[in-house]
């Protein structure tokens, strides 16, 4: 079962026009899956990255899921 964690170097400034990468980590086959998070937070899908100047101020729970395969079920981080 692969295992996956992320993290973003937090907190940024809402001026922040540039897009903010995602780390992701983890063990078995983690990479392909999928990043979303509530509404308000404009969030790459394919690569996590976020953009803090065209999302709204606040927290934010970021998902990243892996789909299921191999014999394996869906893994979210």
């Amino acid at each position: 079962l692969p295992t996956a964690s992320i993290s973003y170097a937090t907190p940024f400034c809402s001026s922040v026009a540039t897009a903010q990468s995602v780390t992701l980590t983890g063990t078995g086959a983690y990479t392909g899956g999928v990043y979303s998070s509530t509404a308000g937070l404009t969030i790459n899908p394919a690569t996590g990255a976020i953009t803090p100047s065209t999302s709204t101020a606040g927290t934010y729970t970021v998902t990243y899921t892996i789909a299921a395969g191999g014999g394996c079920a869906a893994v979210t981080a």
